[in-house]
């Protein structure tokens, strides 16, 4: 059965209390008085950076999933620079485009219909799929284990949580966006939902997630979140979070002992710890040398292709080209085209073979699809010409705009004597017949023709659209008006062919 598109349970968000805009402001002055003389350059400094995150918005959003069967103004709904692989991960895969950290594997998360696990807690919910599990949180995946008795399961499995683990559905949501994404924006979240991330973090065994959770905190305390902190870092035994605001308790003693309301509310151990350690002057502590580690998420997902490729585990579709059998998983394909995602069933159990659903059997080589998924999973952008030929009619039929992009770039970019007659059958697609930019393509086919038309063997063009040969005629009568002393120049690739003479075959003509 289909699960219903309503069965996704929306939480509330956490009752933690909101700083009121007097506050904002009472913590900016405060701020404003300890940075003096800098803060006419910290507020231009602050407008930049507020530009170029407005302008990273719209302009670095990925485009490789289309939600809707239009262009998108950006790329997707996903994320940010923190997703990008950095450090030995990123030195491993050299063809990853500058935009592949945000891939559109968050919208996997918008739809249950592949998600094969539940992740439970005592407010709520939350679907996932166990192969993003078994690449990014190795705790989360055992516990899926655990409940799974061997084999392929039909039915999603129900994996309790709230007895592990002293998180709420709010804080699963964060932490699942970090697994599929690595992009959570922690200045958009109160210092108490970061807390209880840093903890998650430690509890699941996430240290990217942990230390991230862990640095912002430090970077945001003030004297009206500092109480609410300090209290939970100590009953979460967050001991990184609690050294942080001591030492700010330690450095503000005077103006945290004045709070005598919010001081009793933090209990009289946590109070006598807080007085004995400000008994002494205030020393400020050693510079850390313990930054967030490199993000994986770029590395993991292509783990995950490759494992499916050799074995492939728990994949759910593959189709046959070449009699070569390829494997993939719908949900990650569903996340990056709607047009996949109408096209697939959810999981049934078993392998499905999409070869004949895709149309790919006999207009697509298996290395052009291989290509496919690759710049899917992980973002790969070594294709070649030949396979981008292949991959651009295909990218756009089922609206992955920005592989289709990226095709057509390679086209253009690649032309020579053994591919210019399968980029100019791309050129000269009825798809691609108005569309400026293969206007130019069509004219720069023509003139590299024109100057190398003796290494080029034209056996092909008896199968192809018989407007490519009179435009090549064309361009030749148009070389020998202009005389031979001239450089060659092609003929107008957009003149329309007069229906009354055109011919019906290459053959006639």
């Amino acid at each position: 059965k289909k699960i219903a598109p309503n069965s996704y349970i929306h939480q509330p968000k956490l009752s933690v209390p909101v700083m009121g805009s007097k506050d904002k402001a009472k913590e900016k002055s405060s701020k404003g008085k300890e940075k003096g003389k800098t803060e006419g350059k910290s507020k231009s400094s602050s407008k930049g950076k507020d530009s170029k995150k407005a302008s990273s918005s719209t302009s670095s959003k990925p485009s490789v999933a289309a939600t809707t069967s239009t262009p998108a103004k950006g790329k997707q709904e996903a994320p940010a620079a923190a997703s990008t692989s950095s450090g030995s991960s990123s030195s491993s895969i050299p063809h990853i485009s500058e935009d592949a950290g945000q891939l559109s594997h968050p919208n996997m998360l918008k739809n249950n219909h592949f998600a094969d696990v539940i992740l439970s807690l005592a407010d709520g919910q939350e679907h996932v799929h166990s192969i993003v599990l078994e690449v990014r949180c190795d705790k989360l995946a055992k516990a899926w284990q655990a409940q799974r008795k061997g084999g392929r399961r039909k039915k999603q499995i129900v994996v309790d949580l709230s007895k592990d683990y002293h998180m709420n559905s709010p804080t699963l949501q964060k932490v699942l966006r970090f697994l599929y994404a690595d992009d959570l924006e922690l200045d958009k979240y109160q210092p108490l939902e970061v807390l209880q991330l840093a903890v998650a973090g430690r509890d699941l065994g996430l240290p990217r997630l942990a230390r991230l959770s862990q640095l912002h905190v430090k970077s945001v305390l003030s004297m009206e979140n500092v109480f609410g902190l300090l209290k939970g870092a100590a009953d979460a035994k967050e001991e990184k979070i609690l050294a942080y605001c001591k030492d700010f308790v330690h450095r503000n003693i005077q103006d945290f002992i004045k709070r005598k309301s919010e001081v009793e509310k933090l209990g009289i151990e946590l109070f006598q710890e807080l007085i004995a350690l400000s008994i002494g002057e205030y020393v400020e502590p050693p510079p850390e040398n313990d930054p967030a580690p490199p993000s994986t998420l770029i590395a993991d997902f292509k783990k995950l292709h490759d494992s499916t490729m050799k074995t492939e585990v728990w994949a759910d579709a593959y189709v046959q080209i070449e009699s070569k059998r390829i494997p993939f998983h719908k949900a990650v394909l569903a996340a990056h085209s709607k047009a996949f995602e109408r096209l697939f069933q959810p999981t049934t159990g078993k392998e499905e073979d999409l070869t004949e659903a895709l149309a790919v059997e006999k207009d697509m080589s298996a290395a052009a699809f291989q290509s496919m998924l690759k710049y899917i999973y992980y973002g790969e952008t070594s294709i070649t010409p030949v396979a981008s030929c292949d991959l651009a009619p295909f990218a756009k039929r089922c609206n992955l705009l920005s592989l289709q992009k990226l095709c057509e770039q390679n086209i253009s970019q690649n032309i020579d004597s053994t591919n210019i007659l399968s980029i100019m059958k791309v050129a000269y697609s009825q798809d691609n017949i108005d569309r400026p930019e293969m206007k130019e393509l069509r004219a720069s086919c023509l003139e590299y023709m024109l100057e190398n038309v003796s290494m080029i063997n034209l056996d092909p063009l008896l199968q192809m659209d018989i407007k490519i040969s009179v435009d090549v005629l064309r361009s030749v009568q148009k070389w020998h008006k202009e005389g031979k002393g001239k450089k060659p120049a092609a003929a107008a690739a957009s003149e329309e062919v007069p229906a009354a003479a055109a011919p019906k075959g290459n053959e006639e003509a």
